[in-house]
């Protein structure tokens, strides 16, 4: 009891603290209200309840922000969020999903108890309010009906909830992946997804790119659309939305007699894009967005059309090309030391071979490890990033010091930025380039097992190493990734035999 009370006093604590976005807002509840049940709800007792647990969870289909299950005892697929802002949560069809709910015919309706089927009827957001004073999610009143009569204005009412609650209970951990990589919009199919009939492609790419701010969520996004230039937006992921805000008159193109900018759906020239991680690993886009042409004619009026717009489509990751594991890389950065603020260029030199369906580092910095580790270090490559390979940390590599008394081994080894033990990575580039990621270099007394003082250590974006044994240069067509035909010599990500270099 002692623990689960502390498990409670966490997620209210991690509430209170902040509720900035919907996944702080994730985990189960307890719902509570006061309920008055009518004669005609008396005969679906046990259908529904004002005490029962409550989930706020992922929408798993990434159309939705979240979804809300099990209130008043629903049974279906839950309450759907659309929009989150202010500690409030906008649900905009109040039986979207729950038709039928309540394994009968129930269905949510607002305090007058409306037809929720009548076209007519007022039906306001249902807006639940996150309550950081008394760290509770409070909920308008409502009704549950029934309906006998599609056409009625008014439903008829089985129960009324009322001094609705949602007291938390257990904080859902939501897990904030790497979104990193290229991607590929895919457009809806629908008539009204994107304009068709049009020379403006309905597709597009982007690239995902971790910025400083990236434990706060944030990346800068890096669009590609056919005919326009490339620009660049900040976007912050919360573990389920991906959201991309842009300021108002985001200009994409201008000549004498007309201009581009970057609209909503409805062509208004600020929002956010917003794409769901759905539970397939593809980011949805919810909100809708457009390209917004204005024109100056010649008698001096001015026209605005949407040229193109994109709604109801999807991105994916574009996937990687595994990339040789072989060969000797020549890695260069610069170095710190506790002495040394300023740095110095260091230069490591690694040697990756391939035997027996593994591969191993025999080699490094000047020294044969084959050896010490009877074969060389265990590379793993990265098994959902074929680009990306780990060594382990506590490598010893180099004597650092030796002693002929007693024959003891002081080396040096790699940890990771903190000194600690997590796998050091190093991604490989198409164009026989690679990077190894921020990692320290302390002392380590091979007799004793026991990691001594802190040497030096590599800086953010550390080291890039060059792959002298497989530079080559590919003389098949260039292509961007829009498809475009390109100059070998034009910089940036070239598609090149369908595999991805960067010049």
């Amino acid at each position: 009891m002692k623990q689960l009370f502390s498990l409670l006093l966490l997620f209210v604590g991690a509430l209170s603290a902040s509720a900035n976005s919907i996944t702080d807002l994730f985990g189960t509840y307890t719902f509570t209200a006061d309920m008055s049940v009518t004669e005609l709800g008396q005969q679906y007792d046990g259908k529904f309840t004002n005490n029962c647990e409550v989930t706020i969870c992922a929408d798993p289909y990434g159309i939705y922000l979240a979804s809300i299950e099990g209130l008043a005892g629903s049974t279906k697929s839950g309450l759907k969020v659309s929009s989150y802002e202010n500690n409030r949560m906008i649900i905009h069809n109040w039986n979207d999903s729950n038709t039928g709910n309540f394994d009968g015919p129930i269905y949510f309706s607002t305090e007058m108890g409306y037809n929720p089927f009548c076209p007519d009827a007022p039906f306001p957001d249902f807006a639940p309010t996150w309550d950081s004073y008394y760290k509770v999610i409070n909920l308008p009143n409502f009704t549950l009906v029934t309906v006998s009569d599609y056409d009625a204005y008014e439903g008829q009412i089985l129960a009324t909830f009322t001094n609705c609650k949602l007291t938390p209970k257990d904080k859902e951990e939501v897990e904030i992946i790497d979104l990193s990589g290229d991607y590929q919009y895919i457009p809806g199919s629908g008539e009204y997804d994107y304009r068709h009939n049009t020379a403006w492609a309905n597709d597009f790419t982007f690239t995902l790119e971790k910025t400083k701010k990236t434990n706060n969520g944030e990346y800068a996004v890096y669009f590609q659309y056919p005919s326009l230039d490339p620009f660049t937006l900040i976007g912050t992921f919360d573990g389920h939305t991906l959201t991309i805000p842009f300021a108002e008159q985001l200009l994409l193109y201008i000549n004498d007699t007309q201009s581009l900018y970057l609209g909503d759906y409805d062509g208004f020239t600020v929002a956010d894009i917003v794409f769901n991680l759905d539970s397939e690993g593809r980011l949805i886009n919810s909100s809708g967005f457009s390209i917004v042409r204005v024109t100056i004619y010649s008698d001096g009026t001015m026209g605005t059309d949407k040229v193109q717009w994109f709604y109801n489509g999807y991105s994916e990751k574009i996937a990687e090309e595994p990339v040789e594991v072989s060969g000797n890389f020549s890695f260069t950065g610069k170095y710190y030391t506790p002495y040394d603020s300023e740095g110095m260029d260091r230069t490591i030199d690694m040697t990756f071979t391939p035997w027996n369906g593994d591969i191993y580092v025999d080699y490094f910095d000047g020294t044969v490890i084959y050896d010490l580790y009877y074969g060389g270090i265990t590379a793993t490559v990265v098994s959902n990033q074929p680009t990306v390979v780990t060594i382990p940390a506590g490598t010893c590599f180099k004597v650092y010091n030796y002693s002929p008394s007693d024959n003891q081994f002081v080396y040096e080894a790699l940890y990771d930025k903190d000194g600690g033990m997590n796998p050091i990575e190093i991604t490989l580039h198409a164009d026989h380039t690679a990077t190894i990621n921020e990692c320290s270099i302390y002392s380590y007394d091979f007799m004793t097992k026991q990691q001594g003082d802190l040497l030096g250590w590599f800086g953010e974006n550390t080291a890039v190493g060059v792959n002298t044994a497989l530079t080559t240069t590919p003389s098949a067509p260039h292509f961007d990734l829009s498809g475009r035909r390109i100059s070998p010599s034009t910089p940036g990500l070239h598609i090149v035999n369908g595999k991805k270099f960067i010049f």
